[in-house]
């Protein structure tokens, strides 16, 4: 479980699956002020992960920090995503998958 720096419950939607442990050990993670404020983010804020391959975690990460509504974007290590201590005001977490054909790949080099 993921708790924020005071101690609440973060909700996790977390859409890792078996096999995406091994090949998808990085984490672009960054603030999400977009889903911030409404929904199941609606009593604080939403923080976001994009797990991908090491390969390409360059290539997510220029693609997350120029969208319009991350902010405070950073680099882990997947494993490291859940011994975190995420800011007090979090209470909603999505982790998704970069796998090809996903936008950030599709970017020109």
């Amino acid at each position: 479980m993921l708790e924020n720096i005071d101690g609440r419950r973060v909700e996790v939607e977390n859409r890792m699956e078996a096999q995406h442990y091994q090949t998808h050990t990085m984490a672009i993670l960054a603030h999400d002020t977009f889903m911030s404020g409404w929904g199941k983010a609606r009593n604080g804020e939403s923080w976001v992960a994009w797990c991908c391959r090491p390969e390409d975690h360059a290539q997510v990460l220029d693609w997350v920090a120029a969208r319009g509504d991350t902010k405070h974007v950073n680099v882990f290590q997947y494993r490291d995503l859940f011994e975190l201590s995420v800011p007090n005001d979090c209470v909603h977490f999505s982790i998704y998958v970069v796998e090809e054909g996903h936008p950030a790949l599709q970017q020109e080099a």
